[in-house]
């Protein structure tokens, strides 16, 4: 940031996982993603992206049924990433 304040940094929030309700010793799946959209508020070339939505929430969309993408998965994941990437240069 410090360097090149002008580059756009794109930090993306984690993709939908099957135990997204799971609370575990450091909160909830929510609290990690309230968490990282404040850490990159002071930062003015970072553009936050929701990556939520990017793949399906399907298990056939998960190569271990709830976290890491499949290549089904990683089609959608790259069209969203791609699209949201573009809007948010052009905004």
């Amino acid at each position: 940031h410090k360097l090149y304040p002008k580059v756009p940094v794109f930090a993306i929030l984690p993709i939908w996982r099957r135990d997204h309700d799971r609370v575990t010793d450091i909160g909830t799946f929510d609290e990690l993603r309230s968490y990282l959209t404040e850490a990159v508020k002071p930062y003015s070339n970072f553009r936050l992206l929701d990556g939520y939505n990017y793949v399906p929430h399907l298990e056939e969309a998960f190569s271990d049924q709830y976290l890491h993408p499949n290549d089904f998965g990683f089609e959608f994941y790259a069209k969203n990433l791609i699209a949201d990437i573009k809007d948010a240069l052009d905004r």
